[in-house]
């Protein structure tokens, strides 16, 4: 299976960081967010890999090179200049390497969710989308899944109004495809959450939940929610390999 990663977005949640950077770059503990990504990836057994590059494109590029120093082979379809993409929206650009199931993750997502796993279920459910879901206390910031007995997904609503959601489960920004969705995305401005999955389901298109504890964390939100404690910075502790380490330190 294919796996696209999603790293054209501005980072402006994490802004001045990307002022000069591209938020798949920014440090974390001794390497770039993209490292973990493409690590995890790894191990989890995706070696063809498509990257979505976009704002300052050419630091991801050049650090990630061919992929081979994370063991997998890595193709670049870049984001043109000029054009606001969303989230869905960029996948089209990739849409001629999609003819068979496919892996979506964003670059901003530092996770051990167990692929593997994941596309088993997938498999299993036979829909035409798996979206990973985590559970959060406050799942305002976030697209929030409320699912069924059999794990399909009866509604999805992105970012619902503070204390109104029906769900604590959301989209951990994983999801496994089939290609004939990316026909679906009607033009480059379309995110999946707002949407893309929305409209499947008004078609009355099978979208299941795939819930996992693992290990979770949206770099992005995190370094929100930590701005009031003297704008803390991002580490992974000493002498550790996996997502479990991370934490934040205050300056």
């Amino acid at each position: 299976m294919k796996a696209v990663v999603l790293a054209g977005g501005e980072g402006t949640r994490l802004r001045p960081l990307t002022f000069t950077r591209p938020k798949p770059m920014l440090p974390l503990g001794p390497d770039p967010i993209i490292h973990y990504v493409l690590s995890h990836l790894a191990e989890s057994g995706f070696h063809d890999i498509i990257v979505i590059p976009g704002y300052l494109g050419d630091q991801i590029m050049g650090y990630v090179g061919d992929g081979s120093k994370f063991g997998v082979g890595v193709t670049y379809v870049v984001e043109p200049e000029g054009v606001t993409f969303g989230t869905a929206g960029s996948l089209k650009l990739a849409a001629h390497l999609l003819d068979d199931t496919f892996l979506v993750v964003q670059s901003d997502v530092i996770t051990e969710l167990p692929l593997r796993e994941m596309g088993l279920f997938h498999s299993n459910r036979g829909g035409e989308v798996s979206i990973g879901l985590t559970t959060v206390e406050d799942p305002s910031s976030y697209g929030v899944a409320v699912v069924d007995e059999e794990d399909e997904i009866v509604k999805f609503v992105e970012k619902p109004p503070l204390g109104s959601s029906e769900s604590n489960l959301v989209s951990t920004g994983f999801y496994i495809l089939e290609p004939d969705v990316v026909d679906y995305i009607e033009n480059e401005r379309w995110d999946f959450a707002k949407d893309l999955f929305p409209y499947l389901m008004r078609l009355g298109q099978h979208l299941f939940g795939y819930a996992s504890d693992a290990f979770w964390v949206d770099v992005g939100e995190l370094r929100e929610t930590s701005r009031s404690a003297g704008m803390p910075r991002l580490r992974v502790l000493p002498g550790s390999r996996t997502a479990q380490h991370l934490e934040t330190a205050s300056r």
